[in-house]
């Protein structure tokens, strides 16, 4: 049995150097955080359960109109897990509910211009799957229904309805009844694979299918192979065709500065990735550990066609609601991703880099995409190191460089410029608890990551862990 809970709350955040509206709007980045999380297992079964209460200040999250807009929400799910071996056969069964209440305001404590939400989300499946001497032979069905109520999103089901007269948030005014939108759609899926195994060489190959109630019916599928060498790593190949479906927040939202789009079409993408993974060990083990380190190492290298990319688009002719969702005709993206790391022992606990680069080929058929506006290169060098006994402290140097441009609180258009930032945690810990000091941004270093809104600067956190 695996029971935690966790509470977290900050006052708000610091920025270096903040304009007059960025200054309000640090003040209004206070947040509190409450999670609970069971869990227990018996023979094949598996049920989790949990919930999250959330209510954050968000400053100029969604626009530079209001310097105090807020959101809470108020979440809880629930999950059953079963899995059977009978023979050469592996049966799994599950189902899961998740509901969510969500409360946005534009301006804090206020209820106009607000958007309030209730959304339920219900899945089962059942797959099985057959070892035989050439391999395992899978398939599977699910059925996910997605139903949501709303002031804003959805198509109207109360005409009549009034948004909910309440101060501050309260839940359990939410009710049906208050909500003048809603939806309802519903997912049912399929797949089958063959996965080949013999001596190194590992391949699988496979096929899916979604109806959607709203978009219809839809095919994909993907291969793979890979080959693991007797010492040195695996060298793998994938391709697969995926498909996401438009949110109900793409669809229908209509309210700040976003227009929504029913007659969105889901998004296509092929994605083909080549690379490579292995770790070595050196030295003789000692109680199963290897006495003098280990070194591993990934790489990975990707190519992207995207087709139907949901974007939302900055449309200047539209002076009320300038931001539209659309389908972009093209988004294809080529990437890198690299990381090396060697564990020595307890002193030295790892040392690490890792390396992503990325670069997007667009044709658009709307200039100001959000796609503009993608991370081209991000570099991580990480050092995790003891101190005495069971003390430690951990350190990470960051480098990002995002291209395009953004517009500031005072709707000024400037390029991001390149960033480095350090972040660094001091911790203790023994077999029943962890205490750690984490701090980010050290350097109190003034960027913009994306968007026009301003990052914290120095940022300290202290958690306290307990593991019964």
């Amino acid at each position: 049995m695996n029971l935690s809970a966790e509470y977290s709350r900050a006052g708000g955040y610091l920025a270096p150097q903040p304009s007059e509206k960025e200054a309000t709007a640090c003040k209004n980045s206070d947040f509190k955080m409450a999670n609970i999380y069971f869990q227990t297992r018996w023979r094949g079964l598996d049920v989790q359960a949990g919930a999250q209460w959330k209510d954050a200040g968000l400053g100029m999250g969604y626009g530079f109109g209001s310097q105090d807009q807020f959101d809470a929400t108020r979440t809880a799910f629930a999950s059953a897990r079963y899995d059977h071996r009978w023979g050469a056969w592996r049966l799994e069964a599950q189902a899961a509910y998740r509901a969510n209440y969500d409360r946005y305001e534009w301006h804090r404590t206020q209820r106009l211009y607000g958007n309030f939400h209730f959304s339920q989300t219900a899945t089962a499946a059942l797959a099985a799957h057959y070892a035989s001497r050439i391999g395992t032979t899978s398939f599977g069905v699910g059925i996910r229904n997605e139903n949501i109520h709303s002031t804003n999103l959805g198509d109207t089901i109360n005409p009549a309805g009034q948004v909910p007269n309440v101060e501050g948030f309260d839940i359990r005014q939410l009710k049906v009844l208050d909500l003048v939108r809603g939806g309802n759609r519903l997912h049912a899926n399929y797949y089958a694979e063959q996965a080949f195994y013999y001596a190194g060489l590992s391949a699988s190959i496979g096929i899916n299918g979604t109806y959607n109630t709203q978009f219809g019916h839809h095919l994909g599928g993907g291969a793979n192979i890979g080959y693991a060498f007797s010492r040195g790593g695996t060298l793998y190949a994938n391709a697969n065709r995926s498909l996401r479906m438009p949110t109900f927040t793409d669809l229908y939202y209509n309210a700040g500065n976003q227009l929504g789009n029913p007659n969105l079409r889901p998004e296509e993408a092929w994605l083909l990735s080549i690379g490579y993974k292995g770790e070595w060990h050196f030295g003789e083990e000692i109680n199963g550990k290897p006495a003098k380190g280990s070194l591993s190492l990934a790489a990975d290298c990707y190519y992207r066609w995207g087709r139907n990319i949901i974007d939302w688009v900055y449309v200047a002719e539209d002076t009320k609601r300038p931001y539209h969702a659309q389908n972009q005709q093209k988004v294809n993206a080529t990437g890198l991703e690299f990381s090396i790391a060697y564990r020595w022992n307890e002193w030295l606990r790892c040392i690490s880099v890792d390396y992503a680069y990325t670069y997007l080929d667009l044709d658009l058929k709307e200039s100001g995409s959000r796609y503009l506006d993608y991370l081209s290169h991000k570099l991580a060098i990480h050092l995790e190191h003891g101190i005495y006994k069971g003390l430690g402290a951990s350190w990470t140097v960051r480098f990002q460089k995002r291209e395009g441009q953004y517009n500031d609180a005072m709707g000024d258009v400037k390029d991001y410029q390149p960033i480095w930032l350090l972040d660094g945690s001091v911790f203790w810990q023994n077999k029943y608890l962890r205490v750690s000091v984490d701090c980010t941004n050290i350097t109190h270093t003034r960027y913009y990551d994306y968007g026009g809104i301003l990052q914290p600067g120095a940022w300290a956190k202290v958690t306290i862990k307990a593991m019964l």
